[in-house]
């Protein structure tokens, strides 16, 4: 099929099958076409006979990476940078899937404002009923988008640090008030907000300071999610100067969190190992890390918990595996 074609080819689920696509025009090249090798919750690009996944639809929820370039240059950014043609397969992605089989659609990147118009594009094609999280930066100018009033949008944005100079050298990038300051536009107008902070050797002392920081004077967020670290890309090329054991960060990540739930401020822990936390703190473990990133350890096997645990990445398992202990 795809020797007949220069465009790529666009496959997506459809029943236990895939569609296949132009992703050019995205004319229906075949229906319920059974391709041999893709798994029939992914969606892939076969583009010069090479087969690519592109987006990931898991448990209801759709994944679409409009842009792959960002502003920032984070030091533990797991994502490849490598040039995909993702942004201009993402509207055919959302313009031809079956939204009955989803819930909701999270679109990340790179940095997504990058490409506003796709942006606002992608967006505006899928429908009001599903809800959308926007993994973004904050430093661009998010006011500008026609979608702001759209009903169930959520932005989930990084703030690594209560210092300026903290979260600026994790991102590599003088961001930090851009960030402010889009929080609280966000804030004004009543979005909903979580805030997203990677646990590191640079700013795990920081926690409590940035839990303050975070009651004190951005009390409006609907939620915190405070997150395991993915050791792979620019996160993996810096490990030894990111890398932290649980050991030495539960304390503040216990005195931070506590803070959080005196202001009420929802909190959430992303990414982490459910042994490696403080017993009073389980109950908000999310089983977060994607089933194909995911692994447990040999001797998780026999843990009676598992069934709880999010596990860990696949990335990471060497680093947690001193401090992985089986219930």
């Amino acid at each position: 099929m795809s020797d007949c074609l220069d465009d790529s080819l666009l496959y997506l689920p459809y029943g236990m099958g895939h569609i296949c696509i132009s992703a050019v025009d995205g004319q229906v090249i075949q229906k319920e076409t059974i391709i041999p090798g893709l798994e029939p919750d992914r969606i892939y690009i076969d583009s010069n006979g090479s087969r690519r996944q592109s987006s990931l639809l898991e448990d209801g929820c759709l994944t679409i990476i409009p842009t792959l370039s960002c502003n920032e240059r984070c030091i533990i950014c797991p994502q490849c940078k490598e040039s995909s043609g993702v942004g201009a397969l993402s509207a055919s992605i959302v313009s031809s899937i079956d939204y009955s089989r989803i819930h909701q659609v999270y679109i990340t990147g790179g940095e997504p404002y990058i490409a506003a118009e796709l942006l606002s594009e992608i967006v505006a094609r899928i429908p009001n009923d599903i809800e959308i999280s926007i993994l973004t930066n904050g430093t661009l100018n998010l006011l500008e988008s026609p979608f702001l009033l759209r009903d169930r949008l959520r932005f989930c944005i990084p703030l690594y640090a209560s210092i300026s100079d903290l979260h600026n050298r994790i991102v590599g990038y003088c961001g930090f008030y851009k960030t402010i300051k889009n929080l609280f536009h966000l804030g004004n107008n009543n979005i909903v907000v979580e805030l997203r902070n990677v646990i590191t050797k640079q700013n795990y002392t920081n926690l409590p300071l940035f839990a303050h920081y975070v009651c004190n004077n951005l009390p409006f967020v609907a939620n915190v999610a405070l997150m395991g670290l993915e050791l792979i890309e620019n996160a993996e090329k810096n490990s030894s100067a990111l890398w932290v054991d649980p050991t030495d960060y539960n304390q503040y990540l216990l005195e931070a969190v506590n803070m959080l739930i005196d202001f009420k401020i929802p909190c959430s822990l992303f990414n982490m190992p459910l042994c490696t936390l403080p017993n009073e703190l389980y109950n908000l473990h999310v089983a977060s890390i994607s089933p194909w990133k995911r692994r447990y350890l040999e001797k998780c096997k026999h843990c009676n918990i598992q069934n709880k645990c999010g596990g860990m990445f696949f990335s990471s398992a060497s680093a947690y595996s001193h401090y992985i202990n089986p219930h």
